[in-house]
C-alpha cells in the first residue's frame, strides 16, 4: 500500500511539534537541568553524579555527555527503588515484561501519567488515528506500560475505545462484525499479533481483507518493512510504526508520520543519544548505534542515559510533514536479538525479511543453534496455508541464507500452524 498523501503537517499540537529548532534546543537544555536536579533526589543517581556539580537553569548536551554515565538495563534492576527520587510517592506502579530477565518496577507520579497520556495521544493522532475513530485495543491491560499507556493515550484522544485486552481470536472477530455497536476503524497492538491474525481470523469466519479497519498503529517489538507489507496486503489497511520502551516509560517516545520516512522523536519530553555500542562515545548524525534515552519529565524514576538496547540513527534533515522534532530511523532490532552460529551473528530481522519475500512462506518462524556442536543455523518455519511448499523448499532457503551467512544451515518447513504461538510479543530465537 502506497504512503498516504504527505501535505504539511495538521498536528495534533502543532505549537510545540512545528517549534524552531533553535527554541526547542533552548527548551531541551532547559528541561535537562531540571532532570539531573530531580535524579540528585534519588540515591543511586546522586552518588553516580557526586562529581558533577552545579547546573544552573539550562544544561548544555556536551556537559551532559561528558560528566554523566551511561545507564544500564542491569544496573537499573540491581538499584531498585534506590534509583526513585525521594519524596515523592508513585500513584501508579507497573512493571517490564522480564523477558530479559527479572521484572523492573516502574513508577509513576499523577505527573508522569498526565504527561505521558498526552504524549501517546500525540503518537497516536500522527500515526493517523483521529478521535472520530472507533479503537480495538488487544493488549495486555495489567502490569506492562504498552497496554496502561495506549489505554490513556487512547482516552485522551477521545477515541471511541474498546478494550479488548489479552483476547481471543472469536473475541476480536466479534468486535471486527461491529458486535460492541460500531465498526471499528483502526487498531493498536503488536504487529506478531496482526500476522497472526490473518491465519487465525478466517477460521471464525472473518476474511481480514474485508474488515472495516483503515489505520493501525504497531510497536513494542522490532518489525521491518517485510513484515509491514504482509500486514497492509492482509488488511488492506496503512500499518503505522511508534516506539517506546518501558523503562523510559512506555509507548509514546517516537512516531511514525504520513511521510513514512523515521520516527519523529518528542524532544520536548526526551532527549536521544545515538553512540557506539563498545565505546559508548556519540556518533555522528546518520550513522547507527545504540539508542541512549534520558526522559525529560519523570518525577519518580528520573533515568538519566539509558541503554535501549536498540540499533537506531539520527535522521538530519527535516521532515517533509513539517514537524521540527527530529527523527529516529526504524528500529528493526535490538542489538542483543542475534544468535551467533561459529562467530557468525545472525540478526532475525534479516532472516524475517528474506522469508517474508517468498510467496509460499508462512508469518510463523523461528531461530536455533542446531547441531551437535551448535555449529549450524537452524530455521523452522511454516509453509503458507495458501500456497504450499515446493518441492526443494528446504534448499530453496538454504541457498538463499547461505548468500548472506558464510554458515550451515539446516531448513525445517512446516505445515501451516503448526508451529507454537508464544503469547505476546514474538520470540524468533529460541
Amino acid at each position: 500500500m502506497d504512503s498516504p498523501a504527505v501535505t504539511r503537517a495538521v498536528c495534533y499540537d502543532a505549537e510545540v511539534e512545528c517549534m524552531p529548532p533553535p527554541r526547542l534546543a533552548a527548551l531541551r537544555e532547559a528541561l535537562l537541568a531540571r532532570a539531573v536536579t530531580r535524579a540528585r533526589r534519588a540515591p543511586f543517581f546522586r552518588e553516580r553524579l557526586a562529581g558533577f556539580g552545579e547546573v544552573g537553569d539550562r544544561l548544555p548536551l556536551a556537559r551532559f555527555q561528558e560528566g554523566v554515565p551511561l545507564t544500564g538495563k542491569q544496573e537499573l534492576r540491581a538499584a531498585g527503588a534506590r534509583a526513585w527520587a525521594e519524596g515523592d510517592a508513585p500513584a501508579l506502579l507497573l512493571a517490564t515484561s522480564g523477558t530479559t530477565g527479572s521484572r523492573i518496577t516502574l513508577p509513576y507520579s499523577g505527573g508522569d501519567l498526565r504527561r505521558w497520556h498526552a504524549l501517546v495521544a500525540r503518537t497516536l493522532w500522527t500515526n493517523g488515528v483521529r478521535a472520530d475513530d472507533a479503537v480495538l485495543l488487544p493488549v495486555p491491560l495489567g502490569v506492562f506500560t504498552g497496554g496502561q499507556g495506549m489505554f490513556g493515550g487512547l482516552r485522551q484522544l477521545g477515541c471511541r475505545l474498546i478494550p479488548l485486552g489479552a483476547t481471543t481470536t472469536p473475541a476480536l472477530a466479534d468486535a471486527l462484525r461491529g458486535a460492541f455497536g460500531v465498526a471499528p476503524t483502526a487498531i493498536v497492538g503488536l504487529p506478531s499479533h496482526m500476522l497472526r491474525l490473518l491465519e487465525t481470523l478466517p477460521t471464525a469466519g472473518v476474511d481480514p481483507a474485508g474488515s472495516p479497519l483503515r489505520i493501525g498503529s504497531f510497536g513494542a517489538e522490532a518489525w521491518t518493512e517485510a513484515a509491514r507489507a504482509r500486514i497492509e496486503a492482509g488488511f488492506g489497511l496503512v500499518a503505522m510504526d511508534s516506539y517506546g520502551i518501558g523503562e523510559i516509560c512506555g509507548p509514546g517516545i517516537a512516531a511514525e508520520c504520513a511521510a513514512r520516512d523515521g520516527l519523529h522523536l518528542w524532544e520536548d519530553a526526551f532527549l536521544a543519544e545515538i553512540v557506539d555500542r563498545t565505546s559508548g562515545e556519540p556518533v555522528p548524525d546518520g550513522a547507527p548505534g545504540e539508542l541512549v534515552l534520558t526522559p525529560l519529565f519523570r518525577e519518580v524514576l528520573p533515568l538519566l542515559r539509558y541503554r535501549t538496547g536498540d540499533e537506531a540513527a539520527m535522521i538530519p534533515e527535516p521532515c517533509r510533514c513539517g514537524r521540527t522534532h527530529r527523527r529516529l530511523t526504524r528500529i528493526a532490532r535490538r542489538l542483543d536479538d542475534v544468535l551467533v552460529i561459529t562467530g557468525v551473528n545472525i540478526e532475525p530481522a534479516d532472516i524475517e525479511r528474506l522469508l517474508y519475500g517468498i510467496p509460499w512462506v508462512g508469518n510463523e518462524f523461528y531461530l536455533e543453534a542446531s547441531g551437535e556442536n551448535r555449529d549450524t543455523l537452524g530455521i523452522h518455519l511454516e509453509a503458507s496455508e495458501r500456497a504450499p511448499a515446493p518441492p526443494d523448499a528446504e534448499a530453496q532457503i538454504s541457498e538463499a541464507v547461505r548468500r548472506d551467512y558464510h554458515v550451515r544451515v539446516a531448513v525445517a518447513v512446516h505445515p501451516f500452524g503448526s508451529l507454537d504461538r508464544a503469547p505476546g510479543k514474538a520470540r524468533r530465537i529460541r
